[in-house]
């Protein structure tokens, strides 16, 4: 699976009068289910066999979010509010399996899963009144992951003359990259 989702979300507040406000909020999510699986015959007394020099079965999730939440907030008189906020969320499963079924592989046979999740995320505020301003920003970002490379209840054969390797691997290499930050000026006070 290879999903990806750029999100964007911007608020302007400009005023003349005693008070300005805007804001910016952007929520994206991924829940991806990527099965590779090798099993029992739904059809019954088939036995499932798979024969080649190499068997791979293999299952592979590279999902992106990428998401930008960000305000500008501006009150010539009086006082400015603003704020901008991201959540993003990866939820997936990657998984490799072979259950009751016979293998046979002259080389190599390799059952792998592997996560590759991404969150980039930057969430920024910025704000300028006379008198008072309050400018907030916020990014929540989470990653939750199952990955799973499974053989049980089968059998892995050489065929007649071979050097069979069984490889069984998983890996998760997702990344989480936030930045949040806010400025704020006022003649008065600014938070």
């Amino acid at each position: 699976s290879d999903t990806s989702i750029l999100g964007v979300a911007f608020g302007v507040g400009v005023s003349t009068g005693k008070f300005s406000g805007a804001g910016s909020i952007s929520i994206a999510g991924i829940q991806n289910k990527v099965v590779a699986e090798v099993g029992q015959s739904l059809v019954a007394g088939v036995a499932t066999i798979l024969t080649a020099p190499t068997v791979t079965i293999s299952s592979t999730d590279d999902s992106d979010i990428n998401t930008l939440a960000g305000q500008v907030n501006v009150s010539f008189k009086a006082s400015a509010l603003g704020a901008a906020f991201a959540y993003n969320e990866i939820d997936n499963e990657a998984r490799a399996i072979a259950d009751n079924a016979t293998i046979k592989a002259s080389n190599t046979v390799e059952i792998t899963a592997t996560e590759k999740a991404n969150i980039s995320s930057l969430s920024a505020a910025i704000g300028a009144a006379k008198e008072s301003a309050v400018i907030l920003s916020a990014s929540l970002n989470f990653i939750s992951n199952a990955t799973e490379a499974r053989l049980s209840s089968s059998l892995t054969e050489d065929g007649s003359s071979g050097t069979n390797t069984v490889k069984i691997k998983t890996s998760d290499t997702s990344t989480i990259e936030s930045i949040s930050g806010s400025a704020a000026r006022s003649g008065e006070s600014r938070v």
